[in-house]
């Protein structure tokens, strides 16, 4: 799996809040002659501030748990460590010795976090590629199908058919919501192709649409990291790298759609413009919007988790799934 990577500006963050904890730390507990009840001491106070923090930062809600007791004791084993470092160098107290013990803590906790088996992340496993047949009627996979969509009659998209990829997604998407306490509408995951659309001559819909899939050989498609929409309702997403042929597809339902259905604007995009993704959160509250996306991106999940690959064979459907 590849090393997660925090941001240059987050990195600095929190490098200042932990030398800022061990300044604040030794003041307080500067009476303290015993090594241990100090270094305990020490370490719990790291703990407080940074989750203190965080309660801003992420929208957390400040609780005393099993996860506050594990960072008490990873803090108190980084800060014992970087605290024993640089006395054997001569560095003692001091601005330099606060930074310098901020930034071991910083290092240390990074480590331990990304090698403990009770962390929260875990190495996933390698997702298989593998073809399917969807089929509109069948109920478990789904894949190309028109379910209702608000105010329109149809929505054309890919489903996620991996059971594992999809509750992984479906955790983020509730811990997005945790976190920063918004409301969402729980996504199925899935890539839409075409609409919200709405017609009035379903038959043809059903025949352009079987005619394509009779047409198209195997489409495949990667999700290669997280992006996001701005205008015109905040939306964060996976980012989906297409193949050629499912490119295509795309492009020659919306043109053959558009002579008798009404479309969304961006159905008109060309084949190169068009962004294929899977929203993952939307209609996010403005003040919130760039802090999920620090915490989706840099602060907590290293995309290559969710990379997938997945192959489709389009075959000719006779009637689609409506609701």
């Amino acid at each position: 799996m590849r090393a997660r990577s925090l941001s240059v500006e987050w990195t600095i963050f929190w490098i200042l809040v932990h030398s800022l904890s061990v300044f604040l730390s030794g003041l307080l507990l500067a009476a303290i002659p015993n090594i241990i009840i100090f270094t305990l001491g020490s370490g719990l106070g790291i703990t407080i501030i940074a989750k203190s923090v965080r309660t801003v930062t992420r929208h957390n809600t400040f609780r005393i748990d099993g996860d506050f007791v594990y960072w008490v004791i990873i803090s108190t084993i980084a800060f014992w460590m970087s605290r024993t470092l640089l006395q054997l160098i001569g560095i003692v107290n001091g601005l330099e010795y606060c930074l310098l013990a901020g930034t071991g803590i910083f290092i240390l906790s990074s480590i331990f976090r990304t090698v403990s088996p009770l962390s929260k992340k875990k190495t996933p496993e390698k997702h298989q590629s593998h073809p399917t047949k969807p089929s509109i009627f069948k109920k478990h996979i789904p894949d190309f199908y028109f379910p209702k969509s608000g105010n329109d009659s149809y929505l054309i998209e890919i489903r996620i058919v991996d059971r594992r990829l999809k509750t992984k997604i479906k955790g983020l998407e509730d811990e997005i919501v945790n976190e920063f306490g918004i409301k969402q509408y729980r996504f199925v995951p899935h890539i839409s192709l075409a609409g919200g659309l709405s017609t009035s001559n379903e038959k043809q819909l059903i025949s352009v649409f079987t005619d394509l899939c009779s047409k198209t050989p195997v489409m495949k498609f990667q999700i290669k990291g997280f992006s996001a929409f701005e205008e015109p309702k905040r939306v964060i997403y996976f980012d989906i790298n297409p193949c050629e042929n499912l490119k295509q597809f795309r492009f020659d339902l919306s043109q053959r759609l558009k002579i008798f259905c009404k479309l969304k604007p961006f159905d008109f995009d060309g084949k190169e413009e068009f962004v294929f993704h899977s929203t993952l959160t939307l209609n996010v509250p403005e003040l919130k919007f760039k802090k999920i996306q620090e915490y989706v991106k840099n602060e907590h999940y290293d995309s290559s988790e969710y990379f997938y690959q997945q192959d489709y064979y389009c075959q000719e459907q006779s009637h689609p799934r409506r609701v």
